[in-house]
């Protein structure tokens, strides 16, 4: 649990401090790192309120997943929601009782960490918008600037790649 006085989250400050510097300087390991930094940090945040039942939690890891591998592909809520056999409004609110963000939004920062990870690793935009599903060069922009801050080729510049 977050302690109130900061001298006692000093270790989980230092893993927070890590995670933002592999923001600007992907590594190999970096996602590895990420899952443990976020799973130290959400552990030291306690137990939150009760999310519900385990099918809940399930059907979230179902369509987390189904997101996860398959990028590239345009899914709707009611395709989702029926090959699941459910109402996709009940599908979009257990979803974002999970997880906090919607199936489109979780979709996007997918999409938007894909494309920084290629980035990192020197691929191009073009390379990029096309691996990580987006419909073109205009929509990873908008996207990679709203949830990274900056736009795709500051960070290809911070890196030293363009």
């Amino acid at each position: 649990m977050l302690h109130p006085q900061p001298e006692h989250n000093r270790d989980l400050v230092r893993q927070l401090e890590r995670l933002a510097r592999l923001a600007f300087a992907p590594s190999p390991d970096g996602e590895r790192i990420l899952a443990s930094v976020l799973g130290q940090f959400v552990a030291a945040l306690g137990p939150g309120p009760d999310r519900g039942s385990s099918r809940r939690g399930h059907l979230t890891r179902l369509v987390q997943q189904f997101l996860q591998y398959n990028l590239r592909a345009r899914p709707t809520l009611d395709n989702l929601g029926r090959s699941l056999r459910l109402h996709p409004g009940y599908l979009r609110r257990v979803f974002r009782l999970e997880t906090g963000l919607s199936p489109r939004s979780y979709l996007v920062q997918l999409r938007v960490m894909r494309a920084r990870q290629l980035l990192g690793k020197g691929a191009t935009i073009a390379e990029a918008v096309a691996a990580a599903g987006f419909s073109d060069q205009a929509h990873l922009t908008h996207a990679f600037r709203r949830t990274m801050g900056f736009a795709p080729r500051q960070f290809q510049h911070q890196l030293g790649y363009r």
